[in-house]
C-alpha cells in the first residue's frame, strides 16, 4: 500500500536507491560466474591439451574400442567442466553399451538425457540398449520421445523398426522401414528387411518390390548375395520361375544358389538339369531341405521312392515339425507300397497340416495388432508343438515383453530353454 501511495518522484528514488543497486549487484555477479566459466574452460584446455568438445569426440572413439581407462578418465575431467556434466555421462554409457552392460549403459543415458545438448542423442542410445536387453515396449517408448523432438532421426527409426518387428507389429515395423528408405536414397538395408517381413508373411509380390529397391541401392556384399536368394525365392513362390533363373544368374554357386536353380528347371520341365543342380547342391550341404525335398519330388515323379525314403527318414529325424518333409515321406512310402509305415506317420502329418493353418491365420492377425500378448503366446505355443524351438522363442519373448508377468508364456520359454541347452 505505501508503495501505491508514492508520487513519481518517490518511486524514482526508490528505483535509484533501492533496486538499481541490486540489479547491478545481479549483473556484476552474472558476469562473475561467466568469467569463472571461461577460465574453468581454459584452465581445463591447459590441462588436457584439447578443448571439451574435441575431448568429447576423442572420449567416444575411445568408447567405441572399449578403452575404459580413456573413457573414465576422460569423463571425470568433463564432469568438472561447466555444462559438459551431459557428455561425461554419455562417454560412460557409450562405453556400457559397446562391453555389454546395458542396464548401466540405460542408467548414464538418463543422465545424459538431462543435458539439452546430449538429450537426443543419450535417448536414441538408450533406446538401443532397452532394445538389446530385448525390453521392447521400453524401447519403443523412449524412441517415440526422441521422433517427437527429431522426427529425421533415422537412427532411432531403425531401432524402432527392430524393436516393432520383435513384437510381430510387422505394419508398424514397415511404415518406419519406408520413412528411413526415403530419408537415406542411397541405403538398401531398410528395404532388405521390408522384403524379409513380406516374404515371412507370404506377401511375396510385395517383397519382390523391396527385394528389388534394395538391390537398386548400396547393401554390403554379404548382404546382397542374401537379397538375391531371396528375391528369387519369392520369385519360385509366384511360380516366376524363369524370372528366378535370371536373378539368380547373379548369385554366387553355393548350395542355397543351386538348390533354388535346382526347383526352376523342375518346375520347367527340365528335370535332367534339375537332378543335376540338386545333386550338386546336396554334395555341398547335404542336409539342405529344399535340395532333398527338389530331389525326392523328381524321383518320387519317375516312380523311384525307394530311392529317397532314406534320405527323407533321415531329414524328418533331423526336423521332426517339417510338414513339407513329412508329405513327402509318406507320399513315398505310400508308393513303395508300405502303407503301415505311412500310416504311422499320417496322424502327425495331420497334426502339422492343422497347426500350419493356425499358425499362418494367427501370424496373418499379428501383421497390424501391436500389442496383444496372447496371441503371441498362442503362436509360440503352436511352435513349440512343431518342433520349431527358435520360432517358439521368438514369439513367446514377444509376448512377455508385451506383458512381462504373463505366466504361461514365462513357463513355456523357460522349458524350451531348458530342452535346448
Amino acid at each position: 500500500m505505501k508503495c501505491l501511495a508514492m508520487n513519481s518522484t518517490d518511486m524514482k528514488s526508490w528505483w535509484r536507491g533501492t533496486f538499481w543497486p541490486t540489479l547491478k549487484r545481479r549483473r556484476f555477479c552474472s558476469t562473475l560466474v561467466v568469467m569463472l566459466l571461461l577460465v574453468l574452460a581454459v584452465i581445463l584446455t591447459q590441462l588436457t591439451g584439447r578443448d571439451p568438445q574435441v575431448l568429447f569426440q576423442a572420449g567416444m572413439d575411445a568408447a567405441k574400442n572399449g578403452d575404459q581407462e580413456t573413457v573414465f578418465r576422460t569423463a571425470r575431467l568433463l564432469l568438472k567442466t561447466p555444462k559438459f556434466n551431459g557428455h561425461a555421462h554419455m562417454l560412460r554409457g557409450m562405453l556400457f553399451l559397446e562391453i555389454g552392460k546395458y542396464a548401466a549403459a540405460v542408467v548414464e543415458f538418463q543422465l545424459a538425457s538431462d543435458s539439452p545438448t546430449t538429450r537426443i542423442q543419450a535417448l536414441t542410445r538408450s533406446g538401443e540398449a532397452f532394445y538389446r536387453m530385448r525390453r521392447f515396449v521400453d524401447a519403443e517408448q523412449v524412441l517415440l520421445q526422441v521422433l517427437e523432438q527429431d522426427e529425421n532421426n533415422s537412427d532411432a527409426r531403425r531401432w524402432l523398426a527392430s524393436a516393432y518387428y520383435d513384437l510381430g507389429s510387422m505394419a508398424l515395423a514397415l511404415e518406419h522401414l519406408k520413412i528411413i528408405g526415403d530419408t537415406n536414397p542411397q541405403d538398401g538395408r531398410p528395404f532388405r528387411l521390408r522384403g524379409r517381413i513380406g516374404k515371412d508373411f507370404q506377401h511375396y509380390g510385395e517383397a519382390i518390390v523391396d527385394y528389388r529397391e534394395a538391390l537398386r541401392r548400396s547393401l554390403p556384399d554379404s548382404e546382397r548375395e542374401a537379397v538375391i536368394l531371396e528375391l528369387a525365392d519369392c520369385q519360385i513362390q509366384q511360380l516366376r520361375y524363369s524370372e528366378a533363373l535370371e536373378t539368380l544368374q547373379k548369385a554366387e554357386a553355393s548350395a542355397k544358389a543351386l538348390s533354388l536353380q535346382s526347383a526352376c528347371l523342375a518346375a520347367l520341365g527340365d528335370t535332367a538339369q534339375a537332378t543335376r543342380k540338386a545333386d550338386e547342391a546336396l554334395a555341398l550341404s547335404p542336409e539342405l531341405v529344399p535340395a532333398i525335398l527338389t530331389r525326392t519330388a523328381i524321383d518320387l515323379e519317375a516312380g523311384r521312392p525307394e530311392n529317397v525314403i532314406g534320405m527323407l527318414e533321415k531329414a524328418a529325424a533331423r526336423e521332426p515339425g517339417n510338414f513339407d518333409i513329412l508329405f513327402q515321406l509318406v507320399k513315398a512310402l505310400r508308393q513303395a507300397g508300405r502303407n503301415s509305415e505311412a500310416d504311422s506317420k499320417s496322424a502327425r502329418l495331420a497334426e502339422l497340416e492343422q497347426l500350419a493353418e493356425e499358425f499362418s491365420r494367427l501370424n496373418a492377425a499379428a501383421f497390424r495388432n501391436n500389442d496383444d500378448a496372447n496371441l503371441r503366446f498362442r503362436l509360440g505355443q503352436i511352435a513349440h508343438q512343431m518342433d520349431r524351438p527358435e520360432l517358439a522363442r521368438l514369439w513367446l519373448e514377444a509376448s512377455l515383453a508385451i506383458t512381462p508377468d504373463l505366466v504361461a508364456a514365462r513357463e513355456l520359454l523357460e522349458e524350451l530353454q531348458r530342452q535346448h541347452q
